[in-house]
């Protein structure tokens, strides 16, 4: 699709979708001397981002950051007096 058809579609100017190209925002393929917006892929990488995928989801090594207490750990400074 052109930068101008683009633009209009979207509702912002043709300087801010050449914007986007230039730095990456937006697949293009070229044909010759022009540079079109790719809309197959762009609609392949929006769907793949609405619809990650399950690897995603896969839980994490619990991490503690340095000098983070744990919840069972017992607090610094306080001692029990019998």
């Amino acid at each position: 699709m052109s930068r101008s058809k683009f633009a209009d579609l979207v509702g912002v100017s043709i300087n801010t979708v050449t914007g986007w190209i230039n730095r990456g925002y937006l697949p293009v393929i070229r044909i010759g001397k022009y540079r079109l917006v790719n809309l197959a892929l762009l609609h392949k990488l929006a769907y793949e981002n609405a619809y990650p995928s399950t690897d995603a989801f896969k839980p994490r090594a619990a991490s503690q950051h340095e000098g983070a207490e744990s919840p069972d750990a017992p607090e610094q400074g306080h001692e029990d007096f019998d």
